[in-house]
């Protein structure tokens, strides 16, 4: 059994991999995007080319649903199955083994590696044939774009008009601005603004990827996809905010200005 391109989530996963016991050989990939897969895989060297006939090579990276086909076909040709199996929640998730694993592919291959998906995740789901587990990530990152931006910008706003994130995140959880992004990441956020660092926690720029895939593959299935198209023109985080008045200052006086540079 083997785990390649451990990161910010491959590393905790493979730790609950090495835990675990295997009858059959398994390899499990989580790279960046298609560019980084396609060498790994099907390449000389690669996986494909290096597991016993009969594995099953299970790929937690987010990539479009195409090139997941197409290593599907290909695994296929050389008597090895491939899984589509992107995750989500988080590293905190990664790190605890509750992630939740949208998997596509063969049925029985499916089945085969089930068990060992288990030991890091807490919600593992067979969709359907190959690349139907992008197109359910895909769906989740054109769900929350429109949460995550409308989050930062209000964040944003009660960080100029001197909130007290204490308060205002209980407050918000109330109501119907709850969500995981605010429960999780908000109080995070508002400490960044208030340090004079970006709003963003780290994760935008994955997050941007992810509807950038979103986007190609709406175009393929003649998909309209107006909100996510917007969101992904521009970086998750509010522009810098000397160029926007304070709302307790007085018009009658001219405000200092400082530049702030969003890091």
């Amino acid at each position: 059994m083997a785990f390649i391109g451990v990161g910010a989530m491959g590393g905790p996963m493979a730790g609950y991999l090495a835990k675990a016991a295997a009858g059959a050989e398994f390899v499990f990939t989580s790279v960046v995007d298609d560019v980084d897969l396609r060498p790994v895989t099907s390449g000389s060297g690669g996986t494909f080319e290096a597991m016993a006939t009969g594995g099953v090579h299970v790929d937690h990276t987010t990539v479009s649903a195409t090139i997941s086909r197409l290593l599907a076909a290909e695994a296929a040709d050389r008597g090895v199955a491939f899984l589509d199996a992107p995750v989500t929640g988080s590293v905190e998730g990664a790190r605890a083994g509750t992630l939740s694993v949208m998997v596509g592919g063969e049925a029985g291959a499916f089945a085969r590696a089930e068990s060992l998906m288990r030991t890091y995740a807490r919600d593992v789901r067979h969709m359907g044939p190959s690349g139907a587990g992008q197109f359910c990530k895909m769906t989740l990152s054109v769900a929350i774009a429109g949460i995550m931006q409308g989050l930062i910008e209000g964040l944003t706003l009660a960080h100029a008009a001197r909130l007290d994130a204490d308060k205002l995140v209980p407050a918000l959880a109330g109501g119907s601005a709850r969500s995981w992004w605010l429960e999780n990441r908000a109080a995070l956020m508002m400490a960044n603004l208030e340090a004079v660092h970006n709003i963003n926690t780290g994760r935008a720029g994955m997050l941007l990827k992810d509807l950038g895939l979103a986007l190609v593959e709406a175009r393929a299935c003649d998909v309209a996809l107006p909100l996510a198209a917007l969101v992904s023109q521009f970086p998750i985080q509010p522009p810098t905010s000397s160029r926007w008045p304070r709302p307790w200052r007085s018009r009658s006086r001219p405000a200092r200005t400082r530049k702030r540079s969003w890091r």
